[in-house]
């Protein structure tokens, strides 16, 4: 899990025909990745992983094949009651 603690939208259309939550691209020198929304995109520019440590997601991410966003089984244990 991540959080997000900064990051900014971008309205702009993509030729792309990446899904919500792929990663597009990962900029090591701004720090910055650039994540497919249902409408445009998503710059996100720090993070925080689960074990509480921040991050540059650009600096971290290696891989444009990452994919953010729930899994369809872990959203279907949650709504079969899985969290409580």
């Amino acid at each position: 899990k991540i959080a997000v603690l900064e990051a900014r939208p971008l309205a702009e259309s993509f030729r792309d025909l990446a899904e919500p939550g792929h990663v597009l691209r990962n900029d090591p020198a701004s720090g910055v990745s650039l994540v497919a929304c249902g409408e445009g995109a998503l710059e996100l520019v720090r993070c925080r992983d689960g074990s509480g440590r921040e991050y540059h997601p650009g600096r971290e991410w290696r891989s444009i094949r990452l994919r953010l966003g729930l899994r369809a089984e872990d959203m279907a244990w949650l709504l079969a009651g899985g969290a409580g």
